[in-house]
């Protein structure tokens, strides 16, 4: 079945709802309707993009609580990760 691309954005919108609830690709295939490669191929660069965000906000509480941490460098994990959460 070949999807239109509003079906596609509408489809891709949801799994990514469900991606970030912790579904693996298998369950959000399930619930969408769709094969799990697919689910893969989609969601594979946001779930990428989502563990260095996690990743940012680890380092960011790491350097907030120590006391030799730089304005700065704690400045540019923050511009990091507005970037990040633009995707």
């Amino acid at each position: 079945m070949r999807l239109t691309d509003e079906k596609r954005r509408e489809l891709l919108k949801r799994a990514k709802e469900l991606l970030k609830k912790d579904l693996t690709y298998k369950e959000i295939a399930n619930a969408i309707g769709i094969n799990e490669k697919t689910a893969s191929k989609w969601l594979k660069p946001y779930k990428e993009t989502e563990n260095i965000e996690k990743k940012l906000i680890q380092r960011i509480s790491k350097a907030l609580a120590d006391e030799n941490t730089s304005v700065r460098d704690i400045f540019c994990l923050f511009q990091a990760l507005s970037v990040y959460k633009k995707y």
